[in-house]
């Protein structure tokens, strides 16, 4: 397999990072924790409470991460989710929707960006959306849907912070053990940068080793942080991941 014993760095997340640890695993690789960020409750919950409590009077309820699903079961508590309509961004995050709720979905696009839900939501001019999401999230997908005639509101369902623990990833990098780096969103991407430069390594470094990204949006933000990207995603899931780091350490062989 390409990827045995290559050294790859899981900057998700502690919460998640084992379901990417289990498939690098699987396919022989050594996974690296560096976890770049972390999920704590938004500074102020009222909006979010506020959205909960009248989540009946919603169209359609729309989820662009297992965050998302897992900040509002978490906050729903006891209450049962009401029967509204549910779209998401990708098998990850439908699959939390039924474990969490026990629904399934209505609305799920083929591409796993928030472009492509915006274009696929069955939209009517007044459909009332409602987007529980990271407090930094990009705007896109409530923006497109405005423009195609919804009433869209966007709450604060969690707070992204940059993470802490793992490795010595600057004494790692400068000692030529890591191979590849995998980033799954704009945030570890930008907070990788942020931790490893707080910890005394160079944004140079980088350039030694693979850069892999999850997707596009992804991928614009490290190049916007002047770092190389060899590989994206050409599904936006992490066996997509696990494909793109195939193909990344199969061309250094050609």
């Amino acid at each position: 397999m390409s990827l045995t014993a290559k050294r790859i760095v899981n900057t998700r997340a502690l919460h998640q990072a084992s379901a990417l640890d289990h498939l690098l695993i699987a396919s022989g690789a050594i996974p690296i924790s560096y976890p770049c960020i972390a999920i704590r409750s938004p500074d102020d919950p009222t909006a979010f409470d506020q959205a909960i409590a009248s989540l009946k009077d919603y169209d359609y309820l729309v989820f662009t991460s297992v965050n998302a699903v897992i900040a509002l079961s978490d906050r729903l508590g006891e209450r049962v989710l009401p029967p509204i309509p549910i779209a998401v961004i990708g098998e990850a995050t439908a699959k939390a929707v039924q474990e969490r709720f026990g629904r399934s979905i209505q609305t799920q696009p083929d591409d796993y960006h928030a472009e492509a839900l915006a274009d696929h939501l069955p939209i009517k001019a007044g459909m009332r959306i409602l987007i529980p999401e990271s407090a930094i999230a990009r705007p896109v997908l409530a923006d497109r849907l405005r423009m195609r005639g919804a009433s869209v509101t966007v709450v604060p369902a969690y707070t992204t912070i940059c993470g802490v623990g793992g490795v010595d990833l600057a004494r790692q990098l400068d000692a030529g053990q890591i191979d590849a780096i995998t980033l799954t969103s704009s945030s570890t991407a930008e907070n990788l940068v942020r931790r490893l430069e707080l910890e005394g390594g160079e944004r140079a470094w980088l350039a030694q080793v693979g850069i892999v990204c999850i997707g596009s949006p992804t991928a614009q933000t490290v190049r916007a942080l002047g770092v190389r990207v060899d590989r994206v995603a050409r599904v936006a899931s992490l066996n997509g991941m696990i494909a793109a780091l195939e193909d990344y350490f199969e061309g250094k062989l050609r």
